[in-house]
């Protein structure tokens, strides 16, 4: 009873060292750095800045009960949010962000970053004091290698990306129970809570239990017990799915819908795909890894008879290694692309790296320290040199700098790859030496001072404050957002919205604004949208959503009713209402009302073909009724010189004037008028005068204008720039303010509260519909006067209802494709589940069953996996060499 009790005494003392030493480890480089709680700088980068805290955001006020979980109306033009749905999965975070105030999330990110890294170590070592026999100190040492590996210090700001790495030690104790003794409803309820958590990165955790797994059942588990441990193996991994089909089937539908499967490769692309040694997929492989491949090589020289678990070790390092090198099994790996970060399943590395260490420490025991005496003393020295010099070569700035011009945390990490192969090479050299050669006690004390300064070294460079900040990772735009919102007297209704027409704010602004708008950066939308916003002349940067550009009509079609900007704006078409420090808040005045019955014109396929110009005039004789069209569209230049166009405009009237250009290339020339070069403001610089900018790029408004002649002039940089596309777009204001005044009485009642839309409108024929100027889904039911109505897709990505003569109740609701199925599979999957494990217990299946069932089962399990290693690893690994090998005889 005491020896029990004194056991869990020591368990408690390493698990409160383990997680107390990683919050001790980040709040010294907190402080070092000034970061909060120590200053005024933040861990918020790279995506956290401009996704993460955006979007944690929106989920926080899910928790507090401002938002439905299920759809966003402030984002996007009102997009599906069920990714917010699996946060609630994740350790600790509905607790975490029910405490944490709104206005202060930027700030306790440095916690909410301790938090997922002391879990990663805690998790860890309980793996580890699970199955490994090994001093206490080891324990400690290689539960913080985990949440310090080089995964995490290059990628912690995709913070959500750290939840699976914490569930994976607890998912593999669970695994190697389910061999051992045969138990699969804790491997079952751990799958089913990462699927459920990100179904994206559950398929990578597949993939390693399909490979890792594959290895370890053919190579460990006996034969005895092989075919019942495939048996038990399948069917967990199978009702893992199942069990989690509630939340991971309508996040399969909707994840396949979405821009981040847009630019998917198929398999020839991904074969053939160029092999480049990235600094990141290195990092991931050398960094904090020195002193477990240092223990690991020892064993390989040591115990070279034990030929099973070695070679496990070494084709599982492999079967995750290679990515480093092969870039085609990478891609495989990420379901064809991704961008940016690579190996996002990397800690499934660290993980068998520090497991392959902890079997060679079981496995040397107390053998590891031998020498004695003088020798010993001489080669501490020695060892302790080779730590000067990679000291040396860190603090005289050859591995890293101060100061880095990268915009990506990532790729900032090493400024020199050769010098950080050279700092990993000493320090395993030196971990080697004081193995070798030291005794137990000084050698242990001297590797563990080593390992806290590659630590401390390391995990500095991670979090250091001196890396530059690109426009789009500074954190100023959240805060400037949360003042506005503590400052206005808007009120966010879900359907009016607002517009940063100099894009001063970052894209998600909306999601910490919490005001709807047409902004958004998440990857997680319609890839449909971004086409159709660049169609209506809007801005677009890779797969975000902007509200720069865009011309008066499309902002009143989209129910633009207010216009947020740093600038003064002309009082023809906006009336100030308010002003925040530097930022303005204007009424648009030019608005038409939310829900517009039109004709049928509105589901021609081809309605938003043409420039977008000539879809503003399609759009106005759709709304109008009319044939004419509100833009005058000039494309021939008044006159052409080597480097510039020139478009001479006689304005009668007030007219207000629109400038496009189709150039591919950014920055490429400047527009201005009656010789005032036109201001084309971006993110982080409000002040730039070149087009294409960044996040500034599709049509330019120039002004209204009465009754005069404008010059309006084109200077591109490239001589050889070509200006056919070059076209200057006259819009009548007067036909803008006819049609606005048109809809003054008419009122629509539109209502959006949740996941739910309301209204009322009056149609004169039943040939007409109902223009909603929100983001399709085919998750969207419809009933019209009570009658089930489908929603139609128009104008490439927003809804039209078709409506009866007369007047039409309109009631919608989102429901996530798939989620009523998956609820009612995960509900039948457990009562199966129930049933096999109440059969199980009056009945046990036998560990060494060998019917024939079993033995095909084994038999065609072995040659799956063999298949599935010949399609992943081996013909791409021989694709690649032998394409080398063709461009190097070339």
């Amino acid at each position: 009873m005491h020896d029990k009790a004194e056991r869990k005494r020591v368990k408690l003392i390493l698990y409160l060292a383990s997680g107390l030493a990683a919050a001790a480890i980040l709040l010294i480089v907190y402080a070092i750095n000034g970061i909060y709680p120590f200053g005024s700088e933040s861990v918020v980068y790279d995506d956290l800045v401009q996704n993460s805290v955006p979007v944690l955001t929106a989920f926080w006020d899910v928790l507090h009960g401002d938002a439905s979980p299920l759809f966003n109306w402030n984002t996007g033009a009102g997009v599906s949010i069920f990714h917010n749905v699996t946060e609630f999965f994740s350790p600790f975070s509905p607790l975490f962000f029910l405490i944490c105030p709104r206005d202060s999330i930027t700030e306790w990110m440095s916690y909410f970053v301790m938090l997922k890294l002391v879990l990663m170590s805690l998790t860890m070592m309980f793996f580890i004091e699970k199955h490994f026999r090994i001093a206490s100190v080891w324990k400690i040492v290689l539960s913080l290698l985990y949440p310090f590996s080089g995964y995490v210090l290059q990628l912690y700001t995709n913070i959500e990306w750290l939840d699976i790495a914490i569930f994976f030690p607890l998912l593999i104790t669970a695994l190697l129970h389910l061999f051992k003794k045969g138990k699969i409803l804790p491997y079952i309820l751990l799958l089913a809570l990462c699927a459920a958590r990100s179904l994206y990165i559950t398929y990578m955790v597949y993939l390693f239990l399909i490979f890792v797994g594959g290895l370890y059942i053919i190579l460990i588990v006996p034969k005895n017990t092989r075919k019942t441990s495939i048996y038990n193996f399948g069917l967990g991994s199978v009702f893992g799915l199942l069990v989690s089909a509630a939340i991971s089937l309508p996040s399969f539908f909707y994840l396949t819908t979405t821009s981040r499967y847009e630019s998917t490769k198929g398999f020839i692309d991904i074969i053939s795909a160029e092999n480049i040694l990235s600094n990141p997929k290195l990092g991931m492989l050398i960094i904090m890894t020195a002193l477990p491949f240092s223990v690991i090589c020892l064993m390989l020289l040591k115990f070279r008879e034990e030929k099973k678990s070695i070679s496990f070790i070494f084709l599982s390092l492999g079967t995750l290694g290679l990515q480093v090198f092969f870039e085609s099994i990478n891609l495989f790996w990420h379901m064809g692309s991704y961008v940016l970060f690579p190996m996002r399943y990397a800690f499934m590395l660290s993980f068998v790296i520090i497991a392959g260490c902890a079997y060679a420490l079981e496995r040397f025991g107390s053998e590891l320290f031998k020498s004695n005496g003088l020798k010993s003393r001489l080669m501490v020295i020695l060892g302790l040199a080779f730590a000067g010099g990679a000291a040396y070569l860190f603090l005289s700035g050859r591995v890293y700098s101060q100061v880095t011009d990268s915009a990506y945390k990532y790729e900032a990490f090493f400024d020199n790859v050769f010098f950080a192969l050279i700092f990993f090479i000493l320090v395993f050299a030196c971990y080697i030496i004081l193995f070798k050669f030291g005794s137990k006690r000084v050698g242990s004390i001297l590797i563990c001072l080593v390992f806290a300064f590659e630590t401390g070294v390391s995990v500095n460079r991670a979090f250091s404050k001196s890396l530059v900040r690109a426009s789009e990772y500074n954190t100023s735009f959240i805060y400037d957002c949360l003042n506005i919102t503590a400052n206005t007297s808007l009120k966010n209704d879900n359907l009016s919205r607002i517009k940063n027409s100099d894009s001063s704010l970052n894209s998600n602004y909306p999601l910490v604004l919490n005001h709807s708008a047409l902004s958004n950066f998440t990857h997680l939308i319609p890839p449909q949208i971004s086409s159709a916003m660049k169609s209506l002349g809007y801005s677009r940067v890779y797969t975000r959503v902007l509200d720069t550009g865009g011309t008066l009509l499309t902002d009143a079609l989209l129910n633009c009713k207010h216009t947020l900007t740093t600038k003064t704006l002309d009082d023809d078409a906006y009336t100030l209402l308010e002003t925040m420090g530097e930022y303005n808040i204007y009424s648009d005045n030019y608005t038409l009302p939310f829900g517009l019955v039109v004709g049928e014109g509105i589901l021609n396929e081809s309605f938003l073909d043409g420039n977008a110009l000539e879809n503003n005039n399609k759009i106005y004789k759709l709304l109008s009724g009319g044939s004419e069209g509100i833009f005058e569209v000039l494309t021939v230049p008044s006159k052409t010189y080597k480097n510039s166009v020139s478009f001479s405009v006689k304005v009668e009237g007030t007219k207000r004037l629109y400038c496009s250009n189709a150039l591919t290339d950014f920055f490429s020339g400047s527009f201005s008028v009656n010789g005032r070069i036109i201001e084309i403001p971006t993110l982080g610089n409000s002040n730039n005068m070149l087009y294409k900018a960044l996040f500034n790029n599709n049509l330019v408004d120039l002004g209204t204008f009465t009754d005069e002649t404008v010059n309006v002039t084109f200077v591109a940089m490239n001589n050889k720039a070509d200006f056919s596309s070059v076209m200057v777009g006259v819009m009548d204001t007067a036909k803008l303010d006819k049609l606005c005044k048109s809809y003054e009485n008419y009122d629509s009642n539109a209502s959006a509260i949740g996941r739910t839309l309301e209204l009322d409108v009056k149609s004169n024929s039943d040939g007409e519909y109902l223009f909603l100027p929100v983001v399709y889904y085919d998750s969207w039911a419809c009933r019209v006067n009570g009658v089930k109505t489908e929603p139609i897709q128009v104008m490439g990505s927003f809804m039209a209802v078709k409506l009866t003569n007369g007047e039409n109740h309109v009631l919608m609701k989102y429901t996530p494709k798939g989620l009523n199925q998956g609820i009612v599979i995960s509900l039948l999957s457990f009562a199966c589940l129930a049933l096999i494990l109440i059969r199980r217990r009056k009945r046990a299946l036998d560990p060494e069953s060998s019917g024939l069932a079993f033995k095909i089962l084994e038999k065609g399990y072995i040659v799956g996996i063999i298949v599935l290693f010949e399609v992943f690893y081996v013909f791409p690994i021989i694709f690649t060499l032998l394409q080398q090998l063709f461009l190097q005889q070339l």
